[in-house]
């Protein structure tokens, strides 16, 4: 049973967790740049090739990361059921993904890296959003599942509200530094 002291230790580490998120997403795409052999423009809010030249694995490499990172959690969290392997899987999928498009497609924008790999793919750009959402709100329901099987429903709840939480004061964070 988590007290409230660990809640909001639980809540920092969650924060943290999704600041981090953002860190893989961009090391993601510039490790794959970096391997297929161009310099690259990196801050915390991107990664891109200096020369402009975008590529598919590269424009990949973010999304791709962060789902590496959920499942691996997702597995770790199924196994040993410590709270902090969801703040993980959380991260990696309401935060990097899920909340990114509740935020973004409303409004009409899509996110570079979909509307680049929709576009050279050639589908439609809402369609491969679609399709990466599902994937990742299926990661996430799993862990929510585990939260739900191993606290009582008042704890899971608290939880994934505190979750949430720290997914709104990290984006406060990353907001400004995107420019």
């Amino acid at each position: 049973m988590l007290k409230n002291k660990k809640y909001l230790l639980f809540l920092l580490i969650t924060f943290l967790m999704c600041l981090l998120s953002v860190i893989f997403h961009e090391l993601g795409h510039a490790i794959i740049y970096k391997i297929q052999g161009f310099n690259i423009d990196f801050n915390l809010t991107q990664a891109n090739p200096v020369s402009g030249e975008l590529t598919l694995l590269g424009s990949m490499g973010g999304f791709l990361t962060n789902l590496i990172f959920a499942l691996i959690f997702l597995l770790l969290f199924r196994k040993y059921k410590n709270i902090l392997l969801f703040s993980v899987v959380f991260a990696h999928t309401w935060f990097a993904r899920i909340f990114i498009y509740l935020l973004k497609l409303p409004r009409g924008y899509l996110p570079a890296d979909e509307k680049f790999i929709a576009d050279y793919l050639n589908i439609a750009p809402l369609l491969l959003c679609l399709l990466i959402l599902i994937v990742f709100s299926l990661i996430l329901y799993q862990a929510v599942k585990i939260i739900f099987e191993k606290y009582s429903k008042s704890n899971s709840l608290k939880i994934l509200i505190y979750s949430f939480i720290a997914s709104l004061l990290a984006m406060f964070v990353i907001i400004p530094l995107e420019g």
